[in-house]
């Protein structure tokens, strides 16, 4: 089945950007569920902070850290998606089309395209901060 070269490759980036925002849905999901517990005390499920007691210093009292806060809590995203797609290429009605074939296929008429996906890196101000904050920890 021929398809328009342009809407194919539409559908692939949009299929990757869908991807990665269900990567990051899941990863922030976990983050809630590891750190904070529902507090069904007053009818109500607000999630409250998981805790942990531990001394800060040699001797020091003990303090309730959230467990939130000794959680890795970066955003977890698609960092690369590389991909080679093979198909014939042909002219329709001035519109480019192309047949998709299988990967196992070895025949030498097909044409090949690599794409790469690449989430752009965050900004410097952004990076710089990020730095700062794991130093601390």
């Amino acid at each position: 089945m021929a398809v328009l070269l342009k809407e194919l490759l539409e559908e692939i980036g949009s299929a990757v950007s869908n991807a990665n925002y269900e990567l990051e849905r899941a990863a922030l999901w976990q983050y809630i569920t590891q750190g904070y517990g529902e507090n069904k005390s007053n009818g109500e499920e607000p999630y409250t902070p998981l805790t942990f007691n531990m001394a800060l210093q040699d001797g020091g009292e003990i303090r309730k850290i959230p467990v939130s806060a000794l959680l890795h809590n970066t955003t977890m995203r698609l960092e690369r998606v590389d991909m080679t797609l093979r198909f014939k290429m042909f002219d329709q009605n001035g519109e480019v089309m192309v047949e998709c074939a299988p990967s196992g296929i070895k025949d030498e008429t097909l044409d090949e395209m690599q794409l790469r996906f690449r989430n752009s890196a965050p900004t410097e101000g952004i990076s710089k901060v990020t730095d700062h904050y794991l130093k601390k920890i």
